[in-house]
């Protein structure tokens, strides 16, 4: 009479229970987020000066963003700057008109023409 082994299956773990599930995934997002660079002042003005140059001549514009420590990039015309909210409106091609506070900008590039 020959054993009959289960394989692969042995070594699968029976189950995982909801808390354990939830657990992984918060690790697995966590282990992606990445602390925000620090800006001085002079790159405040910099992204502002590129932003109004962009404004001014309908050049589009590429911001990355970091929230909750996560990068994005979004790259679109610059519709609208708010100084007194310090919110910036970026026209986006596939989303419309998204708001971006000027805080959460961590990096801006001009397009070339």
């Amino acid at each position: 009479m020959a054993l009959r082994d289960r394989g692969k299956l042995k070594w699968n773990s029976a189950f995982f229970m909801p808390e354990q599930v939830t657990m992984l995934r918060d690790f697995m997002e966590d282990s992606r987020r990445e602390s925000k660079p620090i800006l001085d002042e002079y790159q405040f003005e910099e992204f502002e000066r590129d932003m109004l140059f962009s404004m001014e001549y309908v050049v589009p514009l590429k911001l990355k963003v970091w929230r909750e420590g996560i990068f994005s990039d979004y790259k679109g015309l610059l519709h609208r700057l708010d100084e007194k909210s310090r919110n910036v409106y970026l026209e986006v091609e596939n989303r419309g008109i998204v708001r971006i506070n000027f805080n959460e900008i961590v990096g801006v590039e001009v397009e070339d023409i």
